[in-house]
């Protein structure tokens, strides 16, 4: 019996055991509340279930042996060996756990253990040793031998504290290390990069998509995959070739590769609440295998964002024409770009009504006045309501604060040691909330149970202190007593906090940062003169795969029709040869491809008349300064982020697959850098234009 089948019927004992057991036994509902997290793809979640209700039964070797699966299914090693060696102190002569334990010390490294136990299965096993097993044994006694033959002595944690580190402040994982440790053997999976957004809707609390979302994802297989499927409650929705890609650093398993999709589905089609997920590979041997060539999972479909709300997301795809006999891939990309006027606010919406919540004690209340009061400075037009408990009410009264009131009916129970509220109850909150289509719900407690209710009232953006419960701005703030580790910030102060950082949201106050000390006369020598209207191009940046493509024709372009100089720095030497020779020699484009000194570049994106770049560094000095910038940003992170504030515009494309952070594995993409890539040369060049008309 193989560990999967072992596991499933682990789950189905469990579940029988669960259906007779009383409701009272906490740890068989742990039990059972596990197994359908598991189902459901959250390993985390089903983790720490699991390991609550072992601790109602320490010793019950079915739940010691998931909890073993799981650990080693999130990568955490220790963990899952004391697991698995846990199980097998009671269940010595395992054979399938024994090789499951001896293959997780393969993957990471720890070859001495993994040899041992290959050598235990031979004499625990009665079948005719493997060709895997042998393999172990081979590759696990040549990694031994290699690294006896290392040079450098690998000092134990212990040894390497006492013997290198004299002072502990220092943190070994800022040490660079070796390449060759950065290689490692990769196990073929199938891996869901994004099934949506994790948030609590009235259908539940899970990954949640709207109207054109994207699901993404990878493939890492030995056997060659050609197309994906994916499955939305038996409707087959995407079909696609997968993009096949280099491991990077896998250790010998060459004929391993990473095959990735980026599907870019409408999901309006569907109705609102959870709907089953399959998305399926098909390779070309016609493999079919659960979490290795396809894998399931459940989603929330829920309505689409207001039309008032987040409209400047570049994920805020507006709704497509499924009569056009376009795929929502040749929709999207046909869309123009978004030309993002730069400012200082960045709030996503309206704020007509805000409400207020200080669900507790009137000492709570006191000191939350400094925050009420600069609320209503921040927001003078605003009605505000306060959604408070009757021990508040004649305070808030007082105020002058609210516009009007909502009290709750939120008791302490003495046995549950929190304040409860019935169902019922709750329902008649949810429905009193709606009448009022509420912008923005403020929770002001520290820690309380009243940020439960933020998703209650419906408003699109929530806030609160502490991380976590979906809310849409978290502001986590604690301060530690060396000694007691209590806080040591008046309360008073923590709220108030939370209020400005809503402050900052609407507006950062960044201004442009002038040096009086530069002049332009430093600019001659690179064949700039003080009459010359120019254009800096800056076409490089940290990211390279969020590098704008189109810098060369753009610089040609600029100098035919605005007749303006272009001055070009380059990423890469291949650009040269790109440029037109003729504007090269008449120095209409000046080439630059070396490193300018501080206050010369300072000077050069101070004067220019317009500067066009990536999303980088010079992008947000060239605003300082006062420069127009034009701001050439992927979807990667959010440009009302990171986009410039002080002026100009950032030119960005709404993608379904917006947010997706990629970094140091673009080939996770899927879409070709559609976000970047689909950016047209004219959409640039007409707002070069334009600043260059507004001189």
């Amino acid at each position: 019996m193989t560990i999967k089948n072992k596991v499933r019927k682990i789950r189905a004992v469990l579940k029988e055991k669960q259906i007779e057991a009383k409701q009272a036994d906490i740890g068989l509902l742990n039990l059972d509340l596990a197994q359908r997290a598991y189902e459901k793809g959250e390993l985390q979640v089903a983790a720490r279930l699991y390991e609550k209700g072992l601790a109602s039964d320490p010793k019950k070797p079915d739940v010691i042996l998931a909890c073993a699966e799981i650990q080693a299914a999130l990568g955490n090693y220790k963990s899952a060996e004391q697991y698995y060696l846990k199980y097998l102190d009671i269940e010595k002569n395992d054979v399938e756990v024994t090789r499951a334990l001896a293959k997780l010390y393969v993957s990471f490294n720890d070859y001495t253990k993994a040899l041992t136990l290959c050598k235990k299965l031979r004499n625990i096993s009665d079948e005719k040793e493997s060709n895997e097993i042998k393999s172990i044994i081979e590759q696990c006694k040549k990694r031994i031998k290699e690294q006896k033959n290392e040079d450098t002595y690998i000092l134990t944690r212990d040894e390497f504290y006492d013997e290198v580190i004299k002072d502990h402040r220092i943190d070994r994982t800022l040490f660079k290390i070796p390449e060759k440790d950065l290689y490692h053997e990769h196990q073929e999976i199938f891996h869901f990069s994004r099934s949506g957004n994790h948030q609590k809707t009235k259908w539940g609390d899970g990954l949640t998509v709207r109207g054109i979302d994207s699901l993404r994802g990878y493939i890492i297989s030995a056997i060659e995959c050609r197309f994906v499927e994916i499955w939305v409650s038996g409707q087959l929705v995407y079909k696609a070739k997968l993009e096949a890609a280099p491991l990077e650093f896998e250790r010998k398993r060459t004929r391993l590769k990473k095959y990735v999709y980026n599907a870019w589905i409408d999901f309006s089609q569907f109705s609102c609440g959870w709907h089953d997920v399959i998305v399926r590979a098909l390779n070309v041997k016609g493999d079919v295998q659960e979490n290795l060539t396809w894998k399931r999972d459940r989603i929330i479909v829920a309505e689409d964002l207001p039309k008032d709300i987040y409209q400047e997301s570049d994920s805020n795809i507006p709704p497509l024409n499924s009569d056009a006999g376009l795929s929502v891939v040749e929709q999207v990309n046909a869309l123009p770009s978004s030309i993002n006027e730069a400012s200082t606010h960045s709030f996503p919406g309206k704020l007509n009504r805000i409400a207020v919540i200080r669900a507790d004690q009137l000492g709570d209340m006191v000191v939350s006045v400094p925050a009420l009061k600069r609320l209503r400075e921040l927001v003078p037009h605003a009605k505000i309501t306060g959604v408070i408990t009757p021990a508040n009410e004649g305070l808030a009264r007082s105020l002058n604060v609210f516009d009007d009131y909502i009290i709750l009916d939120l008791p302490d129970d003495r046995d549950r040691r929190q304040r409860v509220m019935s169902a019922e109850k709750q329902d008649e909150l949810i429905k009193t909330f709606s009448k009022y289509d509420f912008d923005v719900a403020i929770d002001l407690s520290v820690d309380g149970m009243s940020k439960r209710l933020l998703p209650m009232t419906g408003a699109p953006v929530t806030m609160g202190l502490g991380r976590g419960d979906c809310k849409t701005l978290d502001v986590e703030i604690v301060t530690h007593d060396p000694k007691t580790g209590n806080d040591v910030m008046r309360h008073s102060a923590r709220t108030k906090l939370l209020i400005e950082a809503f402050g900052r949201w609407l507006d950062s106050g960044a201004h442009v940062e002038r040096r009086e000390s530069l002049n332009r006369d430093c600019l001659k020598e690179y064949g700039i003169n003080p009459e010359d209207d120019f254009v800096v191009l800056h076409t490089g940046s940290r990211i390279k795969f969020t590098q704008w493509p189109y810098y060369t024709e753009l610089a040609a372009e600029i100098v035919k029709e605005t007749g303006a100089k272009v001055f070009f720095i380059a990423d890469n030497p291949s650009q040269f040869g790109k440029l037109p020779a003729k504007d090269l020699e008449a120095g209409k484009i000046i080439y630059f491809d070396k490193l300018l000194p501080s206050d010369h570049f300072d000077a050069l994106l101070s004067f220019c008349s317009v500067f066009v770049g990536n999303d980088s560094g010079p992008k947000h000095l060239a605003a300082l300064r006062g420069a127009k910038v034009i701001s050439i940003h992927s979807a990667r992170i959010g440009w009302p982020e990171w986009g410039q504030e002080q002026g100009g515009v950032i030119i960005s494309r709404k993608v379904p697959c917006a947010g997706c952070y990629l970094h140091h594995n673009p080939e996770e993409c899927g879409q070709d850098v559609a976000c970047i890539r689909k950016i047209k040369i004219e959409e640039v060049l007409n707002q070069v234009k334009r600043f260059l008309n507004q001189g």
